[in-house]
């Protein structure tokens, strides 16, 4: 990913294109810190969040959403695409308050273009967040899931970092989980989870291209 302007052949080459290893704070009630290490070792964060988070009560998921606290999770590559073919591959963790419209999270993103030439990568640090919209939680396409698993629209105002400096963007993750999810979620009926990335005046990566998150509300 480059500013608008520069040279098409320079390209950034900042890594990790992995989420980074670092502590995550994951709690219920009190304080618990736990490294992504111990967490993968131990089945990874999947098990993880069926263990600590499985036995949440939730209540009026949507209606009362503004009040309640969330944790998105990408441990998995969450993927968009550009008008112009090229994609973006994002990791993270983001913990955000509708209520507050505040948001605290890092990871990493990588620019990919339509030819496969890896254009740049680099890390995304969350300042705020824009919007929530709640598609519900406890189920996913008639499957029951814990009650507070859930899905929605996370609007996030980011910063990445690269070689070449920081740059504003606004990043938006889609998890269809919830009784509620829009027509506007699914494309062609297809799911259309995964994450846009838009970086003004430089590319926007405006359709999601698939992925794997999860919404879990801590609050």
């Amino acid at each position: 990913m480059q500013a608008a302007g520069t040279d098409p052949s320079t390209s950034i080459t900042h890594g990790p294109s992995r989420w980074c290893r670092r502590s995550i704070r994951l709690s219920t009630s009190g304080s618990n810190e736990t490294s992504y290490d111990d967490i993968r070792a131990t089945g990874g964060l999947n098990e993880y969040w069926y263990s600590r988070f499985g036995n949440l009560t939730v209540d009026a998921a949507v209606a009362d959403s503004a009040r309640h606290t969330y944790m998105l999770e990408m441990e998995e590559p969450n993927f968009g695409t550009a008008a112009n073919g090229d994609t973006v591959t994002i990791t993270g963790h983001a913990d955000f308050s509708v209520h507050l419209k505040s948001a605290t999270g890092a990871g990493t993103f990588t620019h990919t273009a339509s030819d496969g030439t890896v254009r740049g990568t680099g890390t995304w640090s969350a300042t705020d967040l824009i919007d929530y919209q709640s598609y519900g939680c406890g189920i996913v396409l008639g499957t029951p899931l814990p009650d507070n698993f859930c899905g929605g629209k996370v609007k996030l105002r980011v910063t990445l970092t690269t070689p070449q400096g920081q740059l504003p963007a606004t990043l938006t993750v889609i998890c269809i989980i919830g009784p509620n999810p829009p027509d506007s979620a699914f494309h062609e009926g297809k799911r259309s989870e995964g994450a846009m990335l838009n970086v003004p005046e430089v590319v926007n990566f405006n359709h999601t291209a698939g992925g794997d998150n999860v919404i879990i509300q801590t609050g």
